[in-house]
C-alpha cells in the first residue's frame, strides 16, 4: 500500500538493523538509541528534509505503520518533521564545510 503524507508529515522507512528482533532482550541504554531510516515520502509543508534522505529520530517519534509483503515488513513511520533529530550528511569530509 502506498501513503501521501500531508502538511509537515514525513514517511519513514526505518533501517532493519535499527528494529529490535523479537524475543531479543536489549539493554535500556540501547532500547533508548535514536533510530535511523529513509524519507520516503513528504508532506507539502516540509522544507528542511527531502526524499531519500537518511534521517535520525528518537524511538518513540512518529506514529508507526506496518509495510506491505514487498516491502519485507519493515516498519514505517509518520513523524512530524521537527521530530527528526538529523539528516545524514553526504559531504566527503575536507570538503564544503563550515569554516
Amino acid at each position: 500500500m502506498d501513503y501521501r503524507v500531508l502538511g509537515d508529515k514525513v514517511l519513514v522507512r526505518r533501517d532493519p538493523e535499527y528494529q529490535q528482533e523479537g524475543g531479543l532482550l536489549l539493554p535500556s541504554d540501547v532500547k533508548k538509541a535514536p533510530r535511523v531510516g529513509e524519507v520516503i515520502s513528504i508532506g507539502e509543508e516540509v522544507a528542511r528534509v527531502g526524499l531519500g534522505e537518511r534521517v535520525v529520530f528518537h524511538e518513540y517519534a512518529g506514529h508507526f505503520l506496518k509495510a506491505d509483503q514487498d516491502l519485507d515488513e519493515t516498519d514505517l513511520i509518520v513523524m512530524r518533521e521537527d521530530e527528526i533529530l538529523a539528516v545524514e550528511d553526504i559531504t566527503p569530509l575536507g570538503g564544503g564545510g563550515v569554516g
